[in-house]
């Protein structure tokens, strides 16, 4: 498992929740812990890259928002990186980024996201003639609409966005959805080449959403890594999103790493 992180991400950035100081310090510190030799740092993507994705008045418009632009360049960065470990070296990856980034549109940024972190990482793949077909399982609590705005529309890619309520379907929920695309790729679709994660903590009991158990991120890694394994040749990576609850975040981000990686 490598961590990719960049210190300047733990300076906030802006007012809102995933900016706010200290949301990282204890997620860091278990990290620290559990991968004392695994943290690579990430660089900041280039204009290039971002526009793989985005229009150029969104990143002009992020540009005069000033912290957020250099920061979230930053996080974009960390989703290449990430994206190209697990394709290059099928090295399982975790970017410990934010910005957030999956509610950021191809012409519009909203709910604390400004680059559409996942779209770029994905766009990189594809257009460095890497992985062309990637699934990605986004159980942040809110639904990723930057993901299906910039990705939606390519029949290579799939986007599972589970929407139960209640923990023990939320989890069958999953394994239905991820059991329907190993069908589907049995009975003679094309297979995925990468499995990516939109990682969102924030669907924990102690935290916004008041739903999943910190065991229950376990077996979202446990799952995750299974159809990884029997469908993308084991590539697989994660970036963070959403979590406001700093000990709830830590907590359920310890557990899914421990079985969606190496560990």
């Amino acid at each position: 498992m490598k961590i990719i992180y960049n210190p300047q991400m733990m300076i906030p950035y802006s007012g809102d929740p995933a900016a706010a100081d200290g949301r990282l310090d204890a997620s860091l510190e278990m990290l620290s812990r559990n991968y004392p030799d695994s943290f690579i740092e990430t660089d900041s993507a280039t204009k290039e890259q971002i526009l793989l994705v985005h229009t150029e008045d969104l990143l002009n418009d992020v540009k005069l928002e000033g912290d957020p632009y250099e920061t979230g360049l930053l996080a974009a960065g960390g989703a290449i990186k990430a994206a190209e470990l697990a394709y290059d070296h099928n090295e399982t990856t975790f970017a410990f980024i934010r910005p957030p980034g999956h509610h950021a549109n191809r012409g519009l940024y909203w709910g604390f996201c400004y680059f559409c972190n996942m779209a770029v990482a994905i766009r990189h793949l594809q257009s460095s003639n890497r992985a062309q077909r990637a699934i990605i399982l986004d159980f942040d609590l809110h639904y990723g609409d930057g993901n299906v705005d910039c990705l939606g529309d390519d029949s290579d890619i799939t986007i599972i966005n589970p929407s139960s309520n209640n923990r023990e379907n939320y989890l069958k929920e999953v394994i239905t959805l991820l059991s329907g695309e190993r069908e589907r790729i049995a009975a003679g679709h094309p297979p995925y080449e990468i499995f990516a994660i939109s990682a969102g903590f924030d669907n924990h009991i102690d935290d916004w959403g008041k739903t999943l158990e910190t065991r229950d991120y376990a077996e979202l890694g446990r799952v995750a890594k299974e159809f990884a394994l029997k469908v993308c040749n084991g590539r697989r990576f994660a970036l963070l999103e959403g979590g406001y609850n700093p000990s709830s975040m830590a907590d359920a981000m310890e557990s899914f790493l421990k079985t969606f990686g190496d560990q």
